[in-house]
């Protein structure tokens, strides 16, 4: 089983309804630095989300987005990557890892977005990790988990 950084978890079991929601916290790549940031050369990182709570409501589907931005509050972000997946696929235990695009050159922070549809709610934990310890895990109906 994995540890998480404290400093690598962007909300943990956040309740998130319609709209648009920035993460609460975000990923410091700490002050500038000679090469410029590239963050994942070498060992790559990922958006990690784990869905506490299933999807509900009326849209068919649920978009995340990972940011990065000079500014802690993402107030004028860049959007990494965007991925839109089906509300059915979003059920509680269900963990989804998106690896970080390789070989760009990112702001100071990173962080993420969600965008649900009116009437839309879900429970989710995200954080950023390296690839190599997303694990895979299987619930079983008892609650049980093969790690």
């Amino acid at each position: 089983m994995g540890f998480i950084d404290k400093f690598c978890v962007l909300d943990d079991a956040k309740a998130f309804t319609a709209g648009t929601t920035i993460f609460t916290d975000k990923y410091d790549t700490a002050p500038p630095t000679t090469p410029a940031r590239q963050v994942a050369d070498g060992e790559p990182l990922a958006l990690c989300i784990s869905v506490d709570v299933a999807a509900a409501g009326s849209t068919d589907t649920t978009s995340i987005a990972a940011l990065t931005d000079g500014d802690a509050a993402l107030g004028s972000p860049t959007e990494l990557f965007k991925v839109t997946i089906p509300n059915a696929v979003l059920t509680a235990g269900k963990q989804l890892a998106f690896p970080l695009p390789i070989g760009l050159t990112y702001e100071r922070y990173i962080g993420g977005r969600i965008v649900l549809g009116s009437g839309d709610t879900i429970t989710l934990s995200a954080d950023i990790r390296p690839l190599s310890l997303v694990e895979k895990v299987r619930y079983y109906a008892k609650g049980y988990v093969n790690t």
